[in-house]
């Protein structure tokens, strides 16, 4: 009788403990989304305050409000561009040199191998070990 009660009171504290979690988590989610588009809100507003100020004087709303211009931004994007694509070119001249590193590696121990080989027993390292004799 005593084991039963304990179990009943457990699976209620972990369902309450799984409920608060589940709030918790719905918060954390809520905030990060809030943070995610408050950016892009601030970036909406003042681009239509930069427009409304351009058609009532003429021009300029947007060097006004301390906003860069279209030219700029288009610029620094493709800046952004630019540079991950060299970024990325690093990454594949890197790898592709450490491939030929590699192999040139390899190719230097099998040679050193077979010659050990050769000295040790007299004959056929090369042979052995599947390589190219040489003459």
């Amino acid at each position: 009788l005593g084991a039963e009660p304990e179990e009943a009171v457990r699976k209620r504290i972990a369902e309450r403990r799984l409920a608060a979690r589940r709030k918790l988590m719905g918060a954390f989610r809520t905030v990060r989304y809030l943070q995610g588009s408050w950016s892009t809100i601030c970036a909406q507003r003042r681009t239509e305050t930069a427009h409304a100020i351009e058609a009532s004087t003429g021009a300029g709303g947007a060097e006004l409000l301390g906003a860069e211009p279209e030219e700029a931004v288009r610029k620094r994007i493709a800046e952004r561009r630019l540079a991950a694509r060299r970024k990325l070119m690093g990454a594949f001249r890197t790898v592709r040199y450490l491939q030929g590193s590699w192999s040139t590696i390899c190719a230097q121990r099998r040679t050193e191998t077979a010659h050990a080989i050769e000295a040790s027993t007299g004959a056929g390292g090369a042979e052995l070990l599947g390589a190219e004799p040489e003459e």
